[in-house]
Parts: C-alpha cells; sequence; structure tokens
C-alpha cells in the first residue's frame, strides 16, 4: 500500500479542537480526503495507460508539448481525475519524501523551517497507519513559508541526484520522472503556506 503525503491547514477553530481533545484529528484527516483518495486511486489505475497517450502524443508532434499535454488532461477528466483540491489541502502523492530530500538534502528529519515543511511538528493524536500526524503551530508555519518564499524552483536541482536519493532510500524514488514529479508540486507547496501564514493558521501533516 502507498504511503501518500498530506497537508491540512488549520483555523483557529481546529486549533482550539486539537487543543481540547487530540483524538479529533483523525476527524479532520477524514473530512475531504474522499476525493484525494478517488484521485489518486483513478492516476493509479489509468497510469500506464496513460503514460503511453504521452509518449503518442509526443511522437506525433514533439513541438507542441502543452497541446498534447493539455489533450491527455482532457482523457484524464474524462476518466474520473478532479483537478480541484479542497480548499486548504495539499496531496503529495508518493513525492512527499522526495520532496522533503530536495528541500533539506536529507531523508530524515531535517532542521526548521524548511525541514518542518513536510516531515516536521509535533506528533498529535492516534497513530493514522503510518504515524499519528503531526502539527505546526502558526509560527512555525509563518517561518516554514518564509525560507520557502526564498528557494526557486532551479534551487532545487542542486539536490536532483537520483543515486544519492536511491542510496538513502528516498521513497517511491527510482527514476529521474520521480524528482520532476516532485519539483512539479513545488509552487503548490509554496502557495498552501504562504496562504496559511497570511491566515495565521497552524498546518497538519500526516501519511495515510
Amino acid at each position: 500500500m502507498s504511503m501518500i503525503g498530506h497537508l491540512r491547514t488549520l483555523d483557529g477553530e481546529d486549533l482550539d479542537l486539537l487543543q481540547r481533545d487530540p483524538s479529533q484529528v483523525k476527524q479532520l484527516v477524514d473530512e475531504g480526503t474522499n476525493v484525494l483518495t478517488s484521485n489518486i486511486r483513478l492516476l493509479n489505475e489509468n497510469f500506464d495507460q496513460l503514460r503511453e497517450r504521452i509518449k503518442e502524443l509526443h511522437a506525433k508532434d514533439p513541438s507542441h508539448r502543452g497541446a498534447y499535454m493539455a489533450q491527455v488532461t482532457r482523457e484524464m477528466k474524462k476518466a474520473g481525475v478532479r483537478f480541484d483540491e479542497p480548499e486548504g489541502r495539499l496531496s503529495l502523492d508518493k513525492s512527499w519524501h522526495a520532496m522533503h530530500y530536495l528541500l533539506t538534502g536529507r531523508a530524515d528529519e531535517a532542521p526548521p523551517p524548511l525541514g518542518n515543511a513536510i516531515l516536521g511538528g509535533t506528533p498529535l493524536g492516534p497513530d493514522l497507519g503510518y504515524g499519528p500526524a503531526r502539527l505546526l503551530s502558526p509560527t512555525e508555519v509563518q517561518e516554514v513559508a518564509v525560507a520557502l518564499s526564498m528557494v526557486r524552483a532551479g534551487d532545487l536541482d542542486k539536490q536532483c541526484n537520483l543515486a544519492a536519493m536511491k542510496a538513502a532510500q528516498v521513497y517511491a524514488c527510482n527514476e529521474q520522472n520521480d524528482l520532476v514529479l516532485a519539483k512539479d508540486y513545488f509552487g503548490k507547496l509554496k502557495a498552501l503556506y504562504g496562504k496559511a501564514a497570511k491566515r495565521q493558521h497552524g498546518m497538519l501533516l500526516y501519511l495515510a
């Protein structure tokens, strides 16, 4: 079973709820995850077919990447994949560990603030299958947002060493395309933390 990395912003009401009763983290995690789980299942079911379709379209006209990617997107929508996520949520799919490595240069825990972006936080509530969720306070979210704002997409290339990442046993990192996919999530991650910081929200991080 795949380990999927998730992030969920927490407003003041959510934070108060968890402070009173940490076991309520399960309820917060479950809310809205059905769409994400369905998307991941559909993507996995159609992955090989979609990859072959991309190759086919690219072979016909390699100069118009945007056009054939748009066609693939239309076909994915027909398969039932949704491209919108619930407000304040982000699924990194299986790229969560690779993104952590690209940000920190480490596969294990790393110093904050960048080390907090995906694998940081204080453990909270029950085991969700791959350990408990982890909570970042609004202050910690602010620190991560500032740190991410100073990282450019090109900076991630410095850590893009597939051999080193495989040696470090970075999860689901087996080929160069896995690194490309991980980097594609960077903009979404930065945007999520930026919005959460402006709203003084906390952040819930978990694997499911």
